[in-house]
């Protein structure tokens, strides 16, 4: 990959650069990139890919690849797409394979929520067991019969 080429001048708090183009303010990047490739689409955003490949940028607004604007490495694409490739919190849970109880995320094993989050099916599932059975216990009065994970009769305990 060419080296980053990063434009002159101020930064922003946000860390990118913003230029003066005739009478009008633009983001460095943004020009440089409908300067070699034509007009940004239309809900599309600009993605420093040089920041993607770079494992020792932590990213936000400290990141140096925000005031690159070399065309090479940018890239038009989806807002969606943007974050997914960031180093933030969606870009990494976009990234994870398996749940935090070492499931995977299968077509099958996967449920996607409205909001666009996943959910492990087998996790659930079994959430939805340990609850029944709490609700079970918790109907059944002290000193009553029950049965317990392995199908043995057992007496509640009186509370003290």
């Amino acid at each position: 990959m060419t080296p980053c080429d990063y434009t002159p001048g101020r930064r922003m708090k946000n860390g990118y650069v913003k230029i003066r183009i005739g009478d009008r303010w633009d983001l460095a990047h943004r020009f440089a990139y409908e300067e070699a490739h034509g007009p940004i689409p239309v809900g599309f955003e600009v993605d420093h890919v040089c920041h993607n490949s770079d494992s020792s940028c932590t990213g936000g607004s400290l990141c140096p690849h925000r005031a690159c604007r070399n065309p090479d490495h940018l890239e038009a694409v989806t807002g969606a797409e943007n974050r997914r490739r960031g180093k933030g919190f969606a870009g990494r849970r976009s990234r994870q394979t398996h749940c935090i109880h070492g499931h995977e995320f299968t077509p099958t094993n996967t449920h996607v929520r409205a909001n666009g989050t996943r959910q492990c099916r087998r996790c659930d599932s079994l959430r939805a067991v340990a609850y029944k059975k709490r609700r079970r216990l918790a109907e059944k009065g002290p000193g009553e019969r029950y049965r317990d994970e392995r199908g043995v009769f057992r007496r509640r305990e009186l509370p003290s």
